[in-house]
Formats: C-alpha cells, sequence, structure tokens
C-alpha cells in the first residue's frame, strides 16, 4: 500500500495519536459505568445486567484506581500502540 520509508516515518505517530484517542474512550466508558452503577433503577433487563457489571467496575476499579482520577501515562500510550501494531500486522499475516 505504502512505500516502506513514508510507514517508517508517519507510523509510529500515527498509532501514538490513534492509542491516546483509544484511551481517552476508554477512560469516558469507566467514568460512564461508575456513574451507571450509582443509579437505581427498577428496569427488570438492568437488573439482570447488573451484576455483571458491576463485578467488572470492580475489576476496573482494582487495576486502574478510581475513574475520576484515571488518567493515562506516556507507558499506557505506549503499550495500546505496541498492541495496535500486533493487531495490525498479525491480521495481515493471517489471510
Amino acid at each position: 500500500m505504502f512505500s516502506l520509508p513514508i510507514q517508517l516515518l508517519w507510523g509510529p505517530p500515527f498509532y501514538m495519536i490513534l492509542s491516546s484517542l483509544a484511551l481517552n474512550q476508554f477512560k469516558l466508558f469507566y467514568s460512564l459505568l461508575a456513574r451507571l452503577l450509582t443509579i437505581k433503577s427498577n428496569n427488570p433487563i438492568w437488573s439482570a445486567f447488573e451484576p455483571a457489571l458491576r463485578h467488572q467496575q470492580t475489576f476496573f476499579h482494582s487495576i486502574f484506581g478510581d475513574p475520576a482520577t484515571f488518567t493515562p501515562t506516556v507507558t499506557h500510550v505506549l503499550l495500546v500502540s505496541l498492541m495496535l501494531v500486533l493487531i495490525v500486522n498479525l491480521g495481515g499475516l493471517r489471510r
């Protein structure tokens, strides 16, 4: 698709920008999940999913801490960038 020098020049910044956007989306999802679990609802569908979501929120809280204070660091960005590179490149090898 693109030549190798262009990929080497623009690839790493592209993946870092993409990973920082993904981490910000995760932060929004994490804070939304914590906020939704504080609201009481009598909806039977919500009652069915609430225990699983509460367990997920507890798991996230044990790893990342409080959702209000979670801020992605450079280490997070680099690790997500590495995961994106592996997913993209290994996806191309599967075909």
